[in-house]
């Protein structure tokens, strides 16, 4: 049983049926302290004192939280009392009473479902809690506990993280204006000295000395210089991270990235695909050999890799209905995989496929429904959106070799028609400039040797695969490469001189392809033998 305090006022709420789910509820209890703290955490209602009000206990335990976590099993909405009665009808049921307070106050909750359980339907449930069913849940599976508690505690960081402090200068009174007077004594200690009180009570004073000012304020700006030291003595001791500044005014925290020892070999690429209905990511060799397994379910999608091609970036979804995804990043043997942040916030509502620069800034196009538009943010490796450079119907972001600004396509109408090709750059104040008019172009992908850009064009019902030099305008003609009717989702080697790509539909038999930058030597890699595949991925995007 847990060891929370009632009288505790905790952040994380656990609501659990004893007799059905008391051992997933342990397990979390233990992960969550373990990340969170003890006093974080209120788990047991055996807590409760004797000769407490449970009700009072309880209403204000919940009331006190952010977040509550409803533990749902098989049984949850069904079990009964000696009697026959579903106990979730009860209004003193511990269960419903717990989550019927967190609703009624807007605390968060976040339903868990395990041993396979299912959401209620909202006619299960009395109406009270009829709002539940409208929350995101997170399956947690005991045969996958370790990687599923890593999602919860992913999406709990950014719960728990306290909004940026704003640091405010006191507010003094109104100016008094004295009447003539002697001068005050040299000799005398100023008066109204400013206290040291802790932010958010700090009262209005009158500052009536202007040495006293001055002298406090060269303390704090001392003050200020020494935590500076101290931060950067402290940066200097840590583990390799992802670099902290950047040359184009950008400050990136310093997140460490799961890495191989070495890059992915030159003949290998990452694709993602179906086969006797497992859905993998792997490693496979232009042998179409496949060398290894990255990730095998059906929720861990939308891959792309560093560009020293050690660290894969992908998706997971985290929900059955695939309403909340996190991005997470793990070497290419395989080994070191982690959270790095969850959507359906404000900062990013729905991820889609991030393209990653060398020093881990984004390009993230963050829809705001599936089917709407979105806007292309740049982002920080923890979630952070440091500039906005597009809105509408955008899609499929890459950087330029250079790094200093980011090609992506823009569709009239919906983000499924596809559009033209555009470039923005956020050193020159976002200038945007067209790459590509009057077609139908989708994927671009940046060469990692030329400025040259690879991309899909649809002409009529041919779908081929084309290449353009962005400095040559936009009424400039692409060079065309193939000439099938279902080509798509080009990717460069590393050298730059081939291009690999899908030729199929992407539901459906497909296959895929390699040919030279220039057009020529084009030959089969690997067809599929499933029912799904997406585009290979053979460097950064």
């Amino acid at each position: 049983m847990g060891t929370s305090d009632a009288n505790a006022s905790s952040r994380i709420f656990i609501s659990y049926r004893r007799d059905e789910t008391a051992y997933p509820a342990s397990w979390l209890y233990d992960r969550l302290k373990a990340q969170f703290g003890t006093a974080q955490i209120f788990k047991d209602v055996d807590n409760i004192r004797p000769g407490d009000d449970f009700v009072d206990r309880i209403t204000s335990a919940v009331g006190s939280c952010d977040v509550l976590l409803a533990v749902i099993g098989p049984q949850w909405a069904t079990v009964t009392d000696t009697l026959g009665r579903r106990r979730i009808d009860d209004p003193d049921d511990f269960v419903r009473l717990e989550v019927e307070t967190a609703l009624n106050r807007n605390v968060r909750v976040i339903p868990l479902l395990v041993d396979h359980a299912e959401m209620p339907n909202g006619s299960e449930l009395p109406e009270p809690l009829a709002p539940l069913v409208r929350k995101h849940a997170l399956e947690l599976s005991p045969s996958h506990f370790t990687r599923d508690a890593e999602e919860l505690v992913a999406v709990l960081g950014q719960v728990l993280t306290p909004a940026p402090t704003v640091l405010r200068l006191p507010e003094s009174e109104p100016t008094v204006v004295q009447p003539p007077g002697p001068g005050p004594d040299p000799q005398a200690a100023p008066t109204d000295p400013l206290p040291l009180l802790p932010s958010g009570n700090t009262p209005s004073v009158r500052i009536t000395d202007a040495r006293w000012f001055r002298t406090a304020l060269m303390g704090a700006v001392c003050l200020l210089v020494i935590a500076g030291l101290i931060f950067v003595a402290d940066r200097s001791l840590r583990p390799e991270t992802t670099s902290s500044s950047t040359n184009d005014g950008f400050s990136l925290p310093p997140v460490t990235l799961p890495k191989a020892d070495q890059a992915l070999p030159a003949d290998e690429l990452i694709w993602r695909r179906e086969r006797d209905e497992r859905y993998t990511i792997e490693r496979i060799g232009l042998d179409g050999q496949v060398r290894k397994i990255l990730t095998d379910t059906q929720q861990e999608y939308a891959a792309s890799l560093t560009p020293d091609r050690r660290t894969l970036l992908y998706l997971r979804r985290v929900d059955k209905v695939g309403s909340l995804t996190t991005l997470r990043a793990k070497s290419v043997d395989g080994n070191g995989d982690r959270a790095l942040f969850t959507d359906h916030s404000q900062a990013c509502p729905i991820l889609t496929q991030p393209a990653i620069r060398d020093d881990g800034l984004l390009a993230v196009v963050c829809q705001d429904n599936f089917e709407g538009p979105g806007s292309l943010r740049l982002m920080t490796l923890d979630g952070r959106v440091v500039h906005e450079l597009a809105r509408g119907y955008v899609a499929d972001p890459t950087f330029t070799r250079d790094g200093q600004s980011v090609v992506y396509s823009k569709a009239p109408f919906s983000k499924a028609d596809g559009g033209d090709l555009f470039k923005v750059s956020w050193t020159s104040g976002t200038q945007t400039v067209p790459i590509t008019k009057g077609a139908v172009d989708t994927d671009p992908v940046s060469s990692p040797t030329s400025d040259e850009i690879a991309f899909r064009r649809m002409d009529g019902d041919q779908s081929v695969i084309a290449v353009v030099d962005p400095s040559s305008g936009p009424d400039a003609q692409p060079k065309t490469i193939t000439s099938s009717e279902e080509d798509a989702g080009p990717s460069w080697s590393p050298d730059g001189s081939q291009i690999v790509f899908r030729r199929g539909p992407e539901k459906g038999k497909a296959a895929l392809y390699l040919i030279d930058a220039n057009g020529t030597g084009q030959k089969q890699v690997v067809e599929n033998d499933g029912d799904y595949a997406s585009v290979p991925i053979w460097t950064a995007h």
